[in-house]
């Protein structure tokens, strides 16, 4: 539900607007600040490894592998951080083909991790972090060969989640195939 927001959270002078989920207890906002910063929350509640998570209006779960304690009744929260790493680059694609003028059509993503589990699981000495991530898209497009490179590279530059991949200190890949069939 698109909603105001109050006088009290406003920031003079700028109009703003929030989505609240008023149908749910666990409330979330989202809006842009003055500085265009904007403000996201999520809530999670669970038991054991399965989590119900609430981004209102939305709602989701997670859950793990069996082979780790979990009951494999969702994806897990690894998957879901790759899936939205997919996701967010499709979005920040469209923002960046729109401001280039180049018109695009279906976006295929394969998204590949590769993680060693013994800090996770075991608690062995090191970091939690992924080893590697490589992200493959093919994008339908008009653009020529120096638009497309230029769209990608613009791309990976302003997707939050290719930052938060890249500058983790991972071993980032990102390949992106032109389909010109626009």
């Amino acid at each position: 539900m698109l909603s105001r927001v109050s006088r009290s959270q406003a920031i003079p002078g700028l109009r703003q607007w929030a989505f609240t989920a008023t149908q749910t207890p666990l409330k979330t906002r989202s809006f842009i600040r003055a500085n265009s910063t904007v403000a996201i929350s999520i809530n999670g509640t669970g038991t054991g490894m399965t989590q119900q998570i609430a981004a209102p209006p939305h709602t989701f779960k997670t859950d793990t592998y069996t082979s780790i304690g979990g009951t494999d009744s969702a994806p897990s929260p690894l998957a879901t951080t790759l899936g939205a790493l997919s996701g967010c680059n499709q979005i920040t694609g469209e923002l960046v083909a729109k401001d280039l003028g180049i018109k695009t059509g279906k976006w295929e993503f394969e998204v590949n991790g590769e993680l060693d589990t013994s800090v996770l699981v075991k608690g062995e000495k090191g970091h939690g972090n992924w080893d590697a991530v490589v992200l493959k898209a093919k994008v339908e497009t008009n653009a020529d060969d120096e638009q497309f490179e230029l769209l990608r590279s613009e791309t990976e530059r302003r997707c939050p989640l290719s930052q938060l991949f890249k500058r983790s200190g991972v071993k980032w890949t990102n390949e992106w195939v032109n389909v010109k069939t626009l």
